[in-house]
């Protein structure tokens, strides 16, 4: 697959100076009957301005596999500069390293060659055969991420994404003619007597996913410019305008708010996973079996999800183990923003008999529980279960992200996330990058920083105390009030917790209509704020847009008064009540 001429333009003006990408060669053959995929991996790695020393490569499926004689990658040999270094390897589950015995300088390129063979899992989700289906990711060595002078190791957990640098990919497959190959960057397929070879191409791509099996037909539309392909059996035929609208939706939304699909094609894979869910890979997704219920519209946030994970990660490549919100939760905001966008502003998950909900509430309730002890910022391997790792990551990371672009202000908020992604397109970003540049579009504060929203661990809260009014004495000479003498002394006092050095609106509304708007930057602890007014005042509402969705309740950010006795009660603020359990846990990885 080529990248477009557009995209390849902005690619060599922002990636001018820095090192051409590795290359990788890839020739291998399936055995349906072992279930073993073999051949050899051969990287071309390019000057990485200092002296090489070693080599660590990843074996990603490795992770799940307690024998690697029955699933996973096994490497057979590995030639280093024409030296075999087989002898001198080291593995621990899905590290591979070996030092050189000579350094290799700078100029010169280093030449790995790889000989492998990938058992085949029937129980893994990413690496497996079921009823002759076919699904290969993260089935070959890859190098592992290099960063700040040396290759990176990274611990990874069974929900963990690989992490990978992106490559300039050949490959030639070799498998049975029974199956049919769906795959991204298929340049020509060859048949002779009972096998077929398929030569393919990707350029700045972190891996090379291959889905074969048997009874697929194929939808093919146009958007953008690019090919949007859609693999179905006939018992999913129903879900397909689904599948098809959401993905051509997000891929619109995203041409517009950050920039142009910057590939040719895009393939998604209906029924390609075992499990519920979708699987993100490079230009390709692959979705679960879509249910038959009224929950179709989850199943299209699914797809639109993994269709944002083409820019996030698929071409701004931040690492998805080290740093799982700079992926999950970036694609999970900006995702839910265009459910909300294709739903006009109204509910975009529920709607029935007056109980409506939409994902942007649903992910902050799946955040409660986590918002005042786990960080979002910590990396993969410390997040000690898949549930935590969820609501933290996805949904607390949503709240978080909103709350950003809420403090900067929708303007401000595309513009930062257009030039976020060209700025580091095909490039590894570092969460520091995130961090310098979304200050530069937030408003102006003492001590507000983007790391303490992202670095949350102790809960926010805003809420109004007390709201008073009280008649004013008007001279004898002056029938009522006016506004140089104002005939109401009104008073609000309010609570801030953890307020995050960002400014906050305070909102008086009076009875006569007025409203009065006063942004404060208050520290911790209770405030209290007088107004001389014309009308007693009705309601006093602190963060009346709900910009801060990290808010810890937002059940007590508003007062309204009785007029008839002066006293106050709550304002119920918006919140939807749904059955929090019914979803605890998110769609895609």
């Amino acid at each position: 697959m080529r990248i477009r001429w557009l995209s390849l333009a902005c690619l060599l003006l922002t990636v001018s100076g820095v090192q051409a990408r590795d290359r990788l060669y890839l020739d291998a053959s399936l055995d349906a009957e072992t279930r073993t995929i073999s051949g050899y991996a051969s990287f071309d790695i390019r000057d990485k301005g200092t002296e090489l020393t070693d080599l660590r490569l990843r074996l990603y499926p490795n992770i799940g596999c307690i024998d690697n004689d029955s699933c996973g990658v096994q490497i057979d040999s590995l030639i280093v500069n024409g030296v075999d270094v087989t002898e001198r390897i080291s593995a621990d589950g899905t590290d591979l390293y070996v030092s050189f015995e000579d350094a290799v300088s700078p100029a010169r390129s280093l030449e790995v060659t790889a000989w492998f063979t990938t058992h085949i899992s029937t129980s893994d989700d990413r690496l497996f055969c079921v009823q002759n289906r076919y699904l290969l990711t993260g089935w070959f060595p890859m190098l592992a991420p290099w960063q700040e002078g040396q290759w990176r190791r990274v611990f990874y957990r069974d929900f963990l994404e690989p992490a990978a640098d992106l490559l300039d990919i050949e490959a030639s497959i070799s498998f049975p003619n029974s199956l049919e190959l769906m795959a991204p960057g298929v340049e020509a397929v060859d048949t002779a007597e009972d096998r077929t070879t398929a030569r393919l191409a990707l350029e700045a791509s972190s891996g090379l996913p291959l889905f074969l099996a048997q009874g697929y037909q194929q939808d093919s539309t146009v958007v953008r410019g690019a090919a949007l392909k859609i693999y179905y059996r006939e018992t999913d035929l129903f879900c397909l305008d689904t599948v098809r609208n959401a993905a051509e939706a997000a891929l619109n939304f995203m041409s517009n708010y950050v920039f142009l699909y910057p590939h040719d094609e895009l393939i998604i894979v209906i029924g390609g996973l075992k499990r519920g869910g979708g699987l993100e890979q490079p230009r390709m997704i692959l979705a679960s079996t879509p249910p038959r219920t009224a929950f179709s519209r989850l199943y299209a946030a699914m797809i639109t999800h993994e269709v944002v994970h083409q820019w996030f990660y698929g071409v701004v490549n931040s690492n998805q183990a080290e740093a799982p919100w700079l992926d999950e939760a970036v694609t999970e905001y900006l995702g839910l923003k265009i459910g909300h966008y294709r739903a006009g502003g109204e509910p975009d998950l529920i709607d029935v008999f007056g109980l409506t909900g939409d994902h942007l509430t649903l992910n902050r309730m799946n955040a409660r529980s986590v918002m005042e002890t786990d960080p979002i910022t910590r990396p993969g391997d410390e997040f000690y279960n898949q549930s935590v790792y969820y609501r933290t990551v996805y949904s607390k990371g949503t709240s978080i992200l909103q709350t950003i672009g809420a403090l900067m202000g929708e303007g401000n908020e595309q513009a930062f996330w257009k030039e976020y992604a060209e700025t580091f397109m095909y490039s590894n970003p570092q969460p520091e990058d995130f961090v310098r540049l979304a200050n530069r579009y937030l408003p102006q504060s003492k001590g507000a920083d983007v790391r303490t929203i992202l670095d949350l661990t102790t809960n926010t809260d805003f809420a109004i105390v007390s709201l008073n009014a009280e008649a004013a004495e008007i001279p004898d000479s002056q029938a009522t009030a006016s506004e140089d003498n104002p005939g109401w002394n009104v008073s609000v006092e309010y609570l801030a917790q953890h307020p995050l050095g960002f400014p906050v609106e305070l909102r008086i509304e009076l009875v006569d209509g007025t409203v009065i708007d006063t942004v404060v930057n208050p520290g911790p602890g209770r405030h209290r704020i007088e107004y001389a007014t014309t009308s007693p005042a009705l309601a006093a509402i602190i963060d009346p847009d709900y910009k801060y969705a990290v808010d810890g309740d937002y059940l007590n950010n508003s007062l309204v008064t009785k007029r008839s006795v002066g006293a106050a009660m709550r304002l119920f603020s918006g919140v939807t009540f749904l059955v929090e359990s019914l979803f605890s846990s998110l769609w895609g990885w």
